[in-house]
């Protein structure tokens, strides 16, 4: 009992209370400063808000990348008065964090007992997982820091992180899909739009135009270009263009006949028919020799696509980006693209040959080729010539072929061990050139070409290569006749293709191309040998009764007579 003049006092310790009342308060500030910021802010500030909530020494954050499936320190922070680099981590500490993200539990050490080497001063820890994104740790310089008050306020920061950082990832994702669909529908906005001029094109030069100006004006590239092989440059030349000044295609030199490492993409494209792909034209060691050129231009990436289809290659369209590292996701959508180009192309071109007075010249390019002439030009280490084929009634044909800068004697020698070739023979042989026939057994390109309504313009033949220029028969399809010709060489590739009207004859012009051809002599022994006889069956008027009538040796009469046919006769063979 007490009297009314007694008191009892009594002291209550509210430091606890007191310090978490503060760390409340400061949790509540580092929510409010995480509310609105991005991932990597919040990786970068784990470390150092954790620092001044949670009352210790020091703080970690160990990032989890699902990438490559590590998980790191990324930042780490200490007290005012400490230096997180003293704070060395040995690898029993990676364990723990490895262990406490894969388990999700939190994993405590009160009384480390110098597991931390004599280097660290921690002496106690505690690690607390954030979901996915990793874990974070805390150290004390004593033992026994962390009680279950602490332990919980820890686990409280931990939960208000991986909160925000849920939520900042989430608006991360949300932002990333909005952008990738506004990317979509530019592309397919850009698509359509091409589509729509390959629909309403009604030439080559139409679609190459509309190609380049729809890419060159969509936000997403900064210029585009069409370049087709030159065969007698070995290089690539521009078609159309757009976004892009015609001086900047003039400082290109494209080379066709270099590969390897190396190789420039856009050439690379045409050969291999892939679509290339510069990442960055700054370092890719394949476009030095148009690197400066083009990042004056305000390119970064270029993207080479193959005009290609059915087997028929139409040249290369190159588009370029002004960012490194041009969008993967695009590469297959132009692709299709440069393929959808090639069959318009093939299209307008297949209609123009058939509705228009012209003739389709179409180059054929055929690797490791078993035509007589390969190996011959393989083992005579030369560049062989087609001149003609004179088909026979036996199967067998007269091939006339030439070669240049190499021994006759070695050719022959060669043609002779071919049993392909029945019988050569050397017509005739100057400083340079080598004219020879040879009796062929068997079929040959030119005799397929010919047999199949074709007129071979050109045949060159080297050990690697076979490249044949071909008028495309009337009646027919480009793409029917490359069939044709694939079915018989499967490597053989359309690289060039071509249009030209075809010349139509009045008898006018076949009189003026005779006078062209022809002296007067000339034509005045042929008219008189036509017109007396000479050439029917017996005849009517011999060379001897000719030759007295014009006064003229029977030599003569027969050395004009000859040269006269071997010109008509070039007039008929060489245009047929």
């Amino acid at each position: 009992m007490l009297n009314d003049n007694e008191k009892v006092e009594f002291v209550i310790d509210i430091t606890d209370r007191k310090e978490s009342e503060v760390a409340l308060e400061r949790l509540n500030d580092a929510s409010r400063e995480l509310i609105d910021t991005n991932t990597e802010t919040i990786a970068d500030r784990v470390a150092s808000l954790a620092l001044a909530i949670l009352d210790v020494e020091y703080a970690a954050l160990w990032r989890y990348d699902d990438r490559s499936g590590d998980l790191e320190e990324h930042a780490a922070d200490a007290a005012a008065d400490g230096d997180a680099d003293a704070f060395s981590v040995p690898s029993e500490v990676s364990d723990w964090v490895w262990q406490t993200f894969i388990d999700t539990d939190v994993h405590v050490e009160n009384d480390i007992d110098g597991q931390m080497g004599e280097s660290s001063p921690l002496r106690s820890c505690v690690f607390v997982p954030l979901g996915r994104h990793g874990v974070v740790s805390f150290g004390s310089t004593q033992v026994d820091t962390f009680d279950e008050r602490t332990v919980e306020l820890a686990e409280t920061i931990a939960a208000t992180v991986e909160t925000a950082w849920d939520r900042a990832q989430g608006e991360q994702q949300l932002s990333e899909r909005n952008e990738e669909l506004e990317r979509l529908d530019r592309l397919n906005a850009l698509i359509r739009g091409v589509h729509q001029h390959l629909v309403d094109a009604d030439s080559r030069e139409t679609i190459e135009q509309a190609v380049v100006e729809q890419l060159a004006d969509s936000a997403l590239y900064e210029f585009a270009w069409i370049g087709t092989r030159d065969p007698g440059t070995g290089t690539v030349t521009s078609r159309e263009w757009a976004g892009v000044d015609d001086g900047y295609l003039d400082m290109l030199s494209i080379s066709t006949e270099r590969t390897g490492p190396n190789e420039d993409p856009i050439a690379a494209a045409i050969r291999t028919t892939d679509l290339q792909v510069v990442a960055d034209v700054a370092i890719d060691p394949r476009t030095a020799p148009w690197r400066e050129v083009t990042l004056d231009r305000g390119a970064r990436s270029c993207i080479a696509i193959p005009l290609r289809y059915n087997r028929s290659t139409y040249g290369v369209l190159a588009v370029y980006t002004s960012s490194p590292q041009s969008d993967e996701r695009d590469h297959a959508v132009l692709k299709e693209l440069g393929e959808t180009i090639a069959h318009a192309i093939d299209a307008v071109e297949t209609k123009r040959t058939l509705l228009s007075d012209s003739v389709t010249e179409l180059m054929f390019e055929i690797h490791d080729g078993d035509d007589v002439l390969t190996p011959l030009a393989r083992a005579s280490d030369c560049e062989i010539t087609f001149d003609g084929l004179v088909p026979q009634h036996d199967g067998a044909a007269h091939l006339f072929f030439a070669t240049e800068d190499v021994n006759a004697k070695e050719v022959l020698d060669e043609a002779r061990r071919l049993p392909s070739i029945a019988e050569v023979t050397l017509l005739r042989e100057t400083e340079t050139e080598s004219v020879f026939e040879a009796t062929v057994t068997g079929s040959t390109l030119a005799s397929h070409v010919i047999e199949n309504g074709g007129l071979v313009r050109s045949l060159t033949v080297t050990a690697e290569t076979t490249t044949v220029v071909i008028d495309q028969p009337a009646g027919t399809t480009v793409r029917k006749f490359v069939e044709t010709i694939q079915s018989v060489y499967p490597s053989a590739d359309l690289v060039a293709r071509h249009s030209r009207d075809r010349p139509i004859r009045t008898r006018e012009d076949m009189r003026t191309i005779l006078s062209e051809r022809l002296t007067a002599r000339q034509r005045e022994i042929l008219e008189i040998a036509y017109w007396s006889g000479y050439f029917e069956s017996p005849r009517v008027q011999t060379g001897r009764d000719l030759s007295e009538a014009l006064d003229i040796t029977q030599s003569t009469f027969s050395h004009h007579l000859r040269e006269g046919e071997r010109r008509l006769c070039e007039l008929i063979f060489d245009s047929a």
